[in-house]
């Protein structure tokens, strides 16, 4: 749920920065942000798919603890990458900005409270 709620607020705070500086070239061109702040939420998301099916592996004995933590560091560097990302050429003000930077929190909550379960 709270990767969703993140994958929203990249969309949204991307329009405005499409909005913002549409008359702005590019310094070059990079796969990975072709879709901007969307491709950076999208990589969030997978990081959390990987951490509930390590989590799931860790109950079942099939996963070390290691592999857990290493999950979650993923997730906190590309959520982290996210709204540094999110940063650039933006109102800092805007609630676009705020409410990716109260989303990119709930996602560090999650992953931290899944880390602490399993």
């Amino acid at each position: 749920e709270v990767t969703g709620e993140l994958m929203q607020a990249a969309a949204v705070a991307q329009g405005e920065r499409k909005e913002i500086n549409k008359n702005n070239t590019k310094y070059r061109n990079d796969p990975t942000w072709a879709n901007g702040l969307i491709s950076s939420s999208k990589n969030v998301a997978g990081g959390v798919m990987m951490l509930v099916r390590v989590c799931n592996a860790a109950v079942a004995g099939e996963a070390e603890e290691e592999a857990i933590i290493a999950t979650a560091k993923s997730i906190a560097a590309s959520t982290a990458q996210l709204i540094a990302a999110s940063r650039v050429r933006a109102d800092p003000n805007s609630s676009s900005q705020k409410n990716l930077g109260s989303s990119a929190k709930d996602v560090a909550s999650a992953t931290n409270v899944m880390v602490k379960t399993a």
